[in-house]
């Protein structure tokens, strides 16, 4: 019994690592794969680089800077959640969820920052902008 306890609270300390690393693990340059705005798919030629940094992030859109700013991330909601603060923008926030699955990194947010999206779609009724990422090696 003794064992299993203690089996049991080590897995618990491995997924609690596991949890806390998103924020480094999300640190890198990220390349749209696809991106569907109010329901509708962009052009494949409008491709969004993401940068992640310690809690800082630049996106490009084809190469040319478009925002910069502060992200926090929250991990322990379901599913997780981005606050983005743009400070090229004057403060506007922006709120998001997302999900990490080792390169890939799928993003969904409110750009109208009225609340976090509660699943990841985009259609005309809710005007969420969902992108697809992935890590650039």
């Amino acid at each position: 019994m003794r064992n299993i306890l203690t089996i049991s609270f080590a897995l618990l300390v491995l997924a609690g690592s596991a949890i806390a690393d998103d924020a480094k693990d999300l640190n890198g340059t990220w390349t749209s794969q696809e991106a569907l705005a109010a329901g509708g798919k962009l052009p494949a030629e409008s491709k969004f680089t993401l940068v992640l940094a310690d809690g800082k992030y630049t996106v490009k859109l084809n190469d040319m800077e478009i925002d910069q700013g502060t992200c926090k991330i929250d991990e322990k909601k379901s599913p997780k959640q981005i606050e983005i603060v743009s400070t090229a923008s004057n403060g506007k926030k922006l709120l998001a969820i997302y999900e990490l699955k080792g390169d890939t990194l799928k993003v969904c947010y409110d750009i109208q920052g009225n609340k976090h999206p509660t699943e990841f779609s985009s259609t005309k009724d809710n005007k969420w902008l969902l992108i697809t990422y992935k890590r650039q090696k």
